[in-house]
């Protein structure tokens, strides 16, 4: 079995990556996608089926122990995105609706710049970033299925880059809001299992938020803290 683990940043991308590469394999029959489950509770997973030749995808933004010794093992392959940690603060701001302090005092920036630095190290990753990811969809199912080897065609990669476009991600999440309507389910539980998005999973999507969102202060803070990451990526710092 060689697993595929779709990792990132929090809040930028990885959601994507997963329903990509899952739909790719699925597609090119290859494997299929794992339920969401934490990074914690992954390592049964790592003893089932260990004869089968398929392909097992599976997100996560946590690098644990078990996943880096599975990569550096050739046993796991890796698409990872990554962002704007500044914009990576807005989104996470906007989701989880918490204040700046809060999200600082949390050290999920923190751990995301570690984490960049453990899933690229590992010797078998396609990595990609997330405002080229948006601005060219269909080039990113292109090297995700190259990358995969699963090389569809030109017909299901244009299909692919349609149907997950901000405004048809968003529609999923609205189905699934009709779909529990009625039920018990709160707002805050509304949830897709198989495409893993939330009820607020999406606000804008937007490159550059940081700029018009965070406050002079917030914006000099993330930028003085994150500067050497940010510089490495060719991020301004102005």
């Amino acid at each position: 079995m060689t697993w595929v683990f779709c990792a990132g940043m929090i809040r930028s991308g990885s959601t994507l990556q997963f329903q990509l590469a899952s739909n790719i394999i699925e597609r090119a029959g290859l494997g299929h996608r794992m339920k969401y489950v934490p990074e914690s509770e992954f390592e049964p997973l790592v003893g089932s089926n260990t004869n089968d030749t398929e392909m097992r995808v599976f997100k996560a933004h946590i690098c644990t122990p078990v996943m880096a010794d599975l990569c550096h093992s050739e046993k796991a392959m890796v698409v990872y995105c990554y962002r704007d940690i500044r914009d990576v603060a807005v989104s996470a701001l906007r989701k989880f609706d918490m204040t700046f302090d809060a999200l600082i005092d949390a050290q999920w920036l923190d751990q995301a710049i570690y984490d960049f630095r453990a899933w690229t190290g590992t010797p078998n990753v396609l990595i990609s970033c997330y405002e080229d990811t948006i601005g060219d969809l269909r080039n990113e199912v292109f090297r995700i299925s190259s990358f995969l080897g699963a090389n569809l065609g030109n017909e299901e990669i244009n299909l692919l880059a349609k149907q997950f476009t901000i405004p048809a991600q968003k529609q999923r999440i609205e189905a699934v809001r009709r779909r529990e309507s009625g039920t018990i389910a709160t707002k805050d539980s509304v949830y897709d299992e198989y495409e893993l998005l939330h009820h607020n999973h999406i606000h804008k999507g937007e490159v550059g938020g940081w700029r018009v969102e965070l406050s002079s202060d917030q914006q000099r803070f993330l930028t003085e803290r994150y500067k050497p990451w940010l510089l490495s990526l060719h991020y301004s710092c102005d």
